[in-house]
């Protein structure tokens, strides 16, 4: 029998099924990812299909991602169970970033800044009460230009300076030269 006429070689699903220790059922799920090569209606290709068979098998036995179906398209990267397994992993890697304190939750994040700038306001507008009524006025526009300034500024400045000083780092550049530092 020549190459052809073995490559061309058809069976019906039993008796693959059959040869490769399989359902019928199975035979034509993996009929439908590629791995088995339909010839037509309940026909597939006996040499191809089951080369294809043993390509994944292989595959799954030492996972190379990377090996290729000859003729044949892989099995689907986006299958339930890889989809599932890779969210797991993604979910792992960020519990593994948070415990070690690499980041922290979005919402753990937002809030302590809002926390932070409602401490700032407070504190600032409380200033306005503890200076004479003569210059409450002044003290109120001076407030209010410095809480503008601080809404403009860009956070990621401010965040920078906020991680040098909790590091140690240098907070000299954050503190005005001729104020005093009071703690």
């Amino acid at each position: 029998m020549s190459d052809v006429a073995a490559n061309r070689q058809t069976v019906t699903i039993g008796p693959l099924a059959k040869l490769c220790n399989l359902t019928p059922a199975r035979c034509s799920q993996l009929a439908n990812e590629g791995v088995m090569h339909k010839a037509g209606h309940g026909l597939y290709y006996l040499l191809t299909s089951v080369n294809g068979y043993i390509r994944y098998l292989q595959e799954r036995s030492i996972g190379n991602k990377e090996s290729d179906y000859v003729g044949a398209k892989r099995p689907a990267e986006t299958s339930p169970r890889r989809r599932i397994e890779a969210a797991k992993a993604r979910i792992a890697e960020a519990e593994a970033a948070q415990l070690e304190g690499a980041w922290l939750p979005i919402a753990a994040y937002a809030s302590a800044w809002t926390e932070l700038a409602t401490v700032i306001k407070t504190k600032l507008l409380a200033i306005e009460g503890e200076v004479p009524p003569e210059a409450r006025a002044a003290t109120r526009a001076a407030i209010y230009e410095s809480l503008n300034e601080l809404a403009d500024h860009n956070m990621d400045e401010i965040a920078a300076q906020i991680a040098a000083g909790v590091s140690g780092g240098d907070t000299s550049a954050a503190e005005s030269e001729d104020e005093p530092v009071v703690e």
